[in-house]
């Protein structure tokens, strides 16, 4: 039996989008979902990579896979029409884009996936979602996907970790909201999404053990998470060559929407009084 080993790493955001879109392919191949049933992948930065990893394909117009976003310091928004839409996979693994969320998920049964990123997460795997639509947006298919029994994957890094999703969702709201920097928003808390983080990435990818161990950074680092891995000697090494092939991973460029077009302007640009 090999003595257990340890390795200590570092994981930048876009990289820790990769390692999480990796272990959504697997959890989804171990339940035999795909090719067999539906996965439904709406907008985002980390579905972005979910969506190449499910394909086989890069995304060519990666800026328009998302709706909502924090970018240059603001949550903010991609305007609509920079964007896509949601995609499908089907049961013949032919993925296409749909228009209409509803429409689309009345067909799902219990067996079909939808999956959804996160604004925050717990250490309860409680997760947050952002709503600047005060028609709810993407997470309005919520209440149909519950009624049905189909299971949300949430892929969403540890950089999003706050103290308690619950504690903080009902403080707010674009109506409950007197100020905004940024787009004012509502919040969600989803407390039954399979949460796919980098520590369950690791596990099933690899097998080894993860502990998120430290966050932060400089020069281009802000938002990195350190992990402390436990495996064997075969795992913790297949683990550094995994993490060595995510290290070539370019960062995500993206803008977001102009403030000359936002129809609803925050004090980014001007007085409050």
């Amino acid at each position: 039996m090999d003595l257990q080993k340890k390795a200590l790493v570092t994981l930048l955001p876009h990289e820790s989008k990769r390692l999480i879109a990796k272990g959504v392919k697997k959890i989804l191949e171990d339940r035999k979902v795909l090719n067999e049933h539906k996965v439904l992948i709406s907008l985002g930065t980390t579905n972005i990579y979910v969506l190449e990893e499910l394909t086989g394909a890069p995304l060519k117009t990666r800026e328009k896979f998302i709706a909502g976003m924090i970018n240059e310091g603001v949550q903010c928004i991609n305007a609509k029409d920079n964007r896509l839409t949601p995609v499908l996979i089907d049961e013949s693994g032919q993925a296409a884009h749909v228009k209409d969320l509803q429409e689309t998920v009345k067909d799902f049964d219990s067996d079909d996936v939808f999956i959804k990123g996160a604004n925050a997460v717990d250490n309860d795997n409680n997760v947050g979602i952002y709503m600047a639509n005060q028609m709810g947006g993407t997470v309005s298919t919520y209440p149909l996907l519950a009624a049905r029994g189909v299971d949300i994957i949430t892929p969403v890094g540890r950089e999003k970790l706050i103290p308690s999703v619950p504690k903080v969702a009902g403080k707010l709201g674009i109506k409950e909201i007197d100020y905004s920097i940024g787009k004012k928003c509502g919040m969600i808390c989803i407390s039954t999404s399979t949460v796919v983080s980098e520590v369950e990435a690791f596990s099933v990818l690899t097998g080894v053990g993860a502990y998120h161990v430290a966050s932060g950074g400089v020069e281009g680092s802000e938002g990195a998470c350190g992990f402390l891995l436990e495996g064997d000697k075969t795992q913790v090494e297949n683990t550094i060559a995994l993490i060595k092939e995510i290290k070539q991973e370019q960062p995500l460029k993206v803008e977001k929407m102009s403030c000359s077009e936002c129809d609803t302007p925050c004090y980014l640009n001007q007085d409050i009084n």
